[in-house]
């Protein structure tokens, strides 16, 4: 399985995740902000190839299950990566686990998608935004 963000029709995001000149704040935004304007490219439909075969397919195969458990592992700890770096840089709070809130982010980040899916529209994707950059990463 590959993760939607290495699909050749997706094109690859994560390495905003580490785009020199922009610090680890700014290159989390922009990753979010790319990601969203792919769903709306998309119209809306098609959402996150991961987060389909996991509502789909995880109950019916311990395989297909594992195998998303470790997509979205290595996803978190690129974006737990970030948040550290944001820290680091006192770009965001220290205090908080940026493990546990990289997981937190992505979790939040599919639930937005579906609401996208199913509201055909972009507003869940921009509370995502801009709940995450002006309430959780300041």
């Amino acid at each position: 399985l590959k993760p939607y963000w290495s699909d050749g029709d997706c094109c690859d995001r994560l390495p905003l995740l580490s785009q020199p000149g922009l610090s680890p704040r700014e290159r989390l935004r922009a990753y979010f902000e790319q990601l969203s304007a792919d769903v709306a490219q998309m119209g809306y439909t098609c959402g996150c190839l991961i987060g389909n075969m996991a509502a789909e397919l995880s109950d019916h195969s311990p395989l297909i299950s594992a195998q998303l458990s470790e997509i979205y592992a290595g996803w978190s700890r690129l974006v737990g990566q970030c948040l550290r770096e944001a820290q680091a840089a006192g770009e965001v709070c220290g205090n908080a686990d940026p493990d546990q809130v990289a997981t937190f982010i992505l979790n939040a980040w599919e639930g937005a998608v579906l609401r996208a899916r199913i509201e055909k529209g972009d507003r869940p994707l921009r509370q995502f935004l801009d709940t995450l950059f002006s309430q959780l990463l300041r």
